[in-house]
């Protein structure tokens, strides 16, 4: 589980890394913030396993502008820490 996580987290790096570079693009379309959320406690449920986690998101939102799956990256990571810090 930690080489994993340690893998997601240099993987992250080298993709923010690269998009600031400009050596990678980040593909901005629309994004359900409610989708990437979801996706984003699935990928981190290794991390969050002893914890119950509870999603609120208002009604009627409009999409996001943003990339995909950097949106699910960063959201990833702030469901892990906060998994890891709460106990």
């Amino acid at each position: 589980d930690q080489a994993r996580s340690l893998t997601d987290q240099v993987e992250q790096i080298l993709t923010f890394a690269g998009a600031q570079a400009g050596r990678r693009k980040l593909d901005f379309q629309a994004v359900d913030i409610a989708g990437v959320i979801d996706r984003a406690i699935e990928a981190a449920a290794p991390d969050i396993a002893a914890c119950q986690v509870e999603k609120s998101v208002a009604e009627g939102l409009p999409p996001l502008q943003g990339d995909i799956t950097a949106l699910t990256q960063s959201v990833r990571n702030l469901i892990s820490n906060a998994g890891k810090y709460a106990s």
